[in-house]
């Protein structure tokens, strides 16, 4: 069972302990919101070339159009050890890439204690 007292970059904060990264939980909304993403993170990344995405969008709404990549796999995939990080990091210029997340997000409730971690 998740904690309820941890934010949704809480897992994200303990994937880096040793160095803890800024992270930012952005939802975009409205007209062009794919865009408007993709120009935050690379506006962030401007400032420390280390912005790593993970895209829980799901169909049109996915920054795959707005970061020039494609569909590309889930870190679901990654959880259930049918991908390897290689296999869906999509490289993007400016940043460290992105990582589709929208089934992994979907699927968290149901993980096991130690995949969810």
């Amino acid at each position: 069972m998740l904690d309820g007292r941890e934010d949704q970059a809480a897992g994200l904060r303990r994937l880096f302990r040793r160095a803890p990264p800024q992270v930012v939980a952005l939802y975009a909304g409205g007209r062009r919101a794919a865009d408007n993403a993709a120009l935050a993170a690379h506006r962030i990344a401007g400032r420390s070339e280390r912005v790593l995405v993970l895209d829980e969008a799901e169909g049109d709404a996915t920054l795959c159009g707005a970061l020039g990549v494609g569909e590309g796999a889930d870190l679901l995939q990654l959880l259930d050890g049918r991908s390897t990080l290689a296999d869906i990091l999509q490289p993007v210029p400016g940043l460290v890439g992105r990582v589709p997340a929208a089934a992994a997000a979907l699927a968290l409730p149901l993980l096991d204690d130690a995949r969810r971690a």
